[in-house]
């Protein structure tokens, strides 16, 4: 089995990963990720752990929030939106949808 993919990631290795402009089986591109809109954001839950699941089953790997499939910026994420990806907001919510022991 390859070697992890290192979680922490600076400015430079973030325009690289987009330079990249495709996904892979260690990169996923999301255009936008909704935690904030009450109508959006259980699916969007639902769907940020599959992603992190479908990461997780392998080495790891990078989801690049606010970047469509070609690895361009997007401009759909809110400053709020943006807040609602921080680990430990994050982390709670991916416990509803599965919690841990399940």
């Amino acid at each position: 089995m390859a070697d992890p993919v290192p979680p922490d990631v600076t400015e430079d290795q973030l325009k690289l990963l987009l330079d990249q402009q495709s996904e892979t089986e260690i990169l996923d591109y999301k255009s936008e990720l909704d935690l904030v809109d009450k109508a959006k954001k259980s699916r969007a839950q639902v769907e940020l752990a599959k992603d992190i699941a479908a990461m997780l089953s392998g080495r790891g790997g990078h989801l690049v929030i606010g970047a469509d499939e070609n690895g361009a910026p997007t401009g759909l994420l809110s400053i709020e939106q943006v807040a609602q990806l921080d680990e430990s907001r994050l982390r709670k919510r991916l416990e509803k949808v599965h919690p841990r022991g399940a």
